[in-house]
């Protein structure tokens, strides 16, 4: 995986506290109830649903720096143990 270790925590933190705070956006739920849509998207959308206005888009810019996408979703899947 090419993100930095430190960054990879700070990601894996944040999206694990979203996953906590909605249950219910579990990626089982998710996926069941939207089936038009693919692990990938629940992916990103998690991805997203953290990276905000308030902490200043920081995980898109930060990232993006020196990742692609693919490399950014190796570790959304890793982090999301989806396929």
């Amino acid at each position: 995986m090419k993100m930095k270790q430190t960054d990879f925590l700070e990601l894996k933190q944040a999206l694990t506290e979203k996953i906590n705070l909605y249950p219910d956006f579990e990626k089982m739920e998710y996926l069941k109830n939207n089936p038009e849509h693919s692990q990938e998207r629940y992916r990103w959308n998690l991805f997203h649903s953290v990276n905000t206005r308030e902490n200043n888009f920081s995980y898109s810019r930060k990232l993006s720096e020196y990742l692609t996408d693919d490399n950014i979703d190796t570790a959304l899947r890793k982090i999301t143990d989806t396929k």
